[in-house]
């Protein structure tokens, strides 16, 4: 049995022990810029040994300049195919496609002799932005496209590691690491909208016994909490599978997960209530701690005489599109958009589309 290694200290090795030294021999003055990033577990940070099984092993990408072209690339690619060995750490080093349908999944396989059918992406940081991103992100992000782009996409191209980088690689990273600030804005006074529709709702269905409607409510309710608390502490809320294990790394988290966990698992409606009460207040309490609007009330108060609590979260939303300074975001916000893709859609197809050139981004074109 080989002994796991996390993929991105695998990669990391890899190109350091293994590509580094034959970039040297051949091509010594190469600019490049090599980094694990794009999708799966291990760009997260997140792989196991159960991730092995597929689209994981002794890869990365290396990024060369815009002029290298088509053929250089070819001709470094085969020159890797030539010259790596057969496995690294223990690691195949080979890889195939076993489902030609999927030709994104791939997984290793052994090989003793021949050409190694490698998973170094050799490719320029203008081709990789636009694969993941549908645009160049060596330019400056229009604001439809900040608005069309799903974060877990965003997140491609900023998690990971950076290994090297002689081609602007951790420049480009930086630009697109968090949402310009009416952006921001936008977002966090979307998701206080949401709320402001889902917080009465517990206490409701709680008094009138809907088991069932309160389940789905609390679904909701957490999605929108979890939202703001990582727009608040600007960090992307990653691919569903991932976002609880994600949202455990947020500093709020101490606090505001046991007040989520409370809310989830209390035996009646009152408790239920309380627990939210907290919850919102502590999200009040952070919005406050940002300073991006003026001070609103944090503390929950009983809404007209039902027995349950509401922190009336539309002051927030409207507190903080009133200081978005963009004339396009503001009428977005009239017109009835409101929000970015992910507040829009669940369905990951959907949000895909904008690399793909859908229509999705036309939703948010001035």
């Amino acid at each position: 049995m080989v002994k796991f290694v996390p993929g991105l200290d695998l990669a990391d090795g890899y190109y350091r022990d293994v590509v580094a030294p034959l970039l040297g021999e051949k091509y010594p003055n190469l600019p490049h810029a090599a980094a694990l990033m794009g999708a799966g577990s291990d760009v997260l940070g997140y792989d196991t040994e159960m991730s092995t099984d597929h689209s994981w092993g002794p890869r990365f990408q290396l990024f060369v300049s815009e002029d290298a072209g088509k053929t250089f690339m070819a001709e470094l690619s085969t020159y890797f195919a030539e010259n790596l060995p057969y496995e690294y750490r223990g690691f195949p080093t080979h890889f195939i496609v076993p489902d030609p349908g999927q030709k994104s999944s791939f997984e290793m396989s052994r090989k003793e002799s021949g050409s190694v059918n490698h998973k170094i992406e050799i490719t320029t940081l203008a081709s990789f932005s636009r694969r993941h991103l549908g645009v160049d992100a060596t330019q400056p992000l229009a604001e439809d496209h900040w608005l069309a782009t799903p974060q877990s996409l965003l997140l491609t191209m900023t998690s990971g590691r950076v290994f090297h980088d002689e081609v602007g690689l951790g420049r480009m990273r930086g630009e697109l690491a968090w949402y310009p600030r009416d952006v921001w804005l936008f977002y966090l006074g979307c998701v206080w909208l949401r709320l402001r529709r889902l917080e009465l709702t517990i206490g409701r269905m709680g008094q009138s016994a809907d088991d069932l409607g309160v389940a789905v409510a609390l679904g909701n309710i957490v999605t929108e909490l979890m939202r703001l608390a990582f727009a608040m502490e600007n960090t992307y809320t990653p691919y569903s599978k991932w976002v609880g294990r994600a949202f455990q790394s947020l500093q709020c988290a101490a606090l505001l997960g046991p007040q989520i966990e409370a809310m989830v698992h209390a035996p009646g409606w009152a408790e239920r209530d309380m627990a939210l009460s907290a919850a919102l207040e502590t999200c009040a309490a952070m919005h406050n701690a940002l300073s991006v609007t003026k001070k609103v009330p944090e503390k929950v108060a009983l809404y007209k005489d039902r027995g349950f609590h509401t922190i009336r979260a539309i002051k927030f939303s409207r507190a903080l599109i009133a200081e978005i300074k963009s004339p396009r975001l503001g009428q977005l916000f009239k017109q009835g958009v409101y929000g970015p893709i992910d507040l829009i859609t669940d369905s990951r197809d959907t949000k895909l589309s904008v690399t793909k050139g859908g229509r999705v981004l036309r939703m948010f074109e001035g």
